[in-house]
């Protein structure tokens, strides 16, 4: 005969198993289709972060080309804290030393040409050595073949 805290331990541990046993009975196996619902679902929120992401960033560039007064023209590093930057304020194109707590001006230029701005269309080539070899070569034939 069994003891009376052992039977009622039993009770217990049955109780608490029983549920856990009925949940493991073999459940429908799962069909092509639902496969292919949920892979359509995680494409679809890929999707949907793309296009949040690209209309986030249309969104940025229109706010930046709109209404700016100031904007930097060009920059150069001179060491690791200082720079020299050309900054286009109202018509005026100020030089700028900047360094770690301190900006200071260090001339004021004139407004630049319209040739000089990007609104001109497509900036000036970069003269390589590359570009000033053929530049040298085609002036060399051109006089060879007048002689």
């Amino acid at each position: 005969m069994t003891s009376r805290p052992n039977r009622l331990r039993e009770t217990c541990w049955t109780a608490l198993l029983l549920p856990l046993a009925s949940e493991a009975a073999p459940t429908a196996p799962v069909g092509l289709s639902q496969i292919g619902q949920v892979i359509g679902a995680l494409l679809l929120v890929v999707i949907a972060i793309f296009v949040v992401a690209a209309l986030a960033q249309r969104v940025r560039r229109l706010q930046q080309g709109r209404g700016r007064v100031l904007q930097i023209v060009d920059g150069i590093a001179l060491s690791a804290r200082d720079r020299l930057v050309l900054v286009d304020v109202a018509g005026e194109r100020l030089l700028l030393g900047v360094s770690p707590g301190r900006i200071e001006r260090l001339h004021v230029l004139p407004a630049a040409p319209v040739a000089d701005t990007e609104a001109a269309g497509a900036p000036a080539p970069v003269a390589t050595p590359f570009t000033a070899a053929l530049a040298n070569a085609r002036s060399v034939s051109a006089q060879e073949a007048r002689s």
